[in-house]
């Protein structure tokens, strides 16, 4: 073992030092989905993930190519498309409700820090996430910022009025 450490301290170099880096960027990624869904209160991955993901990968994809090494590079490449995939979802859907936060605005800088700008796990769900949230989003509602849109127009079932309690019976 000490052989083996002995060696590797020897042959780092600058190309090791950059594959390290990207490493530890990559690894990054990983606490800071974990620090949103805590303040979430459940599971959320946030768009910086995403981009955190793209700079790790690049950076590890970098150290493979120069090192010769087609494993490194083909497990990057494919994440690579995942992630660019994944914020390409994102920014479209951010398009399509209206909401300006693909460039940066206080809606992606709300992503970023893991709050309601993120992206739950119910967005993957389809548009409108679970019944239940569709249910807590009012009809004329802006969209949430969380990629899950309000209940469509002519969509009576997500718009029903509650049974009991204030404004039992009213629909607005």
């Amino acid at each position: 073992m000490s052989a083996y450490l002995g060696e590797m301290i020897a042959s780092f170099d600058f190309w090791m030092a950059v594959g390290v880096m990207g490493q530890l960027v990559f690894m990054s990624r990983m606490l800071v989905q974990w620090y949103a869904s805590e303040r979430q209160k459940e599971s959320v991955v946030p768009v910086s993930f995403w981009w955190i993901s793209i700079i790790g990968s690049v950076v590890v994809l970098a150290y493979g190519i120069k090192k010769m090494q087609p494993p490194v590079i083909l497990g990057q490449l494919f994440g690579f498309v995942v992630y660019i995939r994944n914020l390409m979802l994102i920014y479209a859907k951010r398009a399509e409700a209206g909401v300006a936060g693909a460039t940066g605005t206080a809606v992606g800088e709300a992503a970023e820090a893991g709050t309601p700008g993120t992206m739950s796990s119910a967005a993957g769900q389809g548009a409108r996430g679970t019944d239940e949230q569709a249910a807590m989003t009012p009809a004329t509602a802006m969209p949430r910022l969380d990629g899950v849109v309000g209940p469509e127009a002519g969509d009576e079932a997500a718009v029903a009025a509650p049974k009991s309690g204030p404004g039992a019976g009213h629909l607005k």
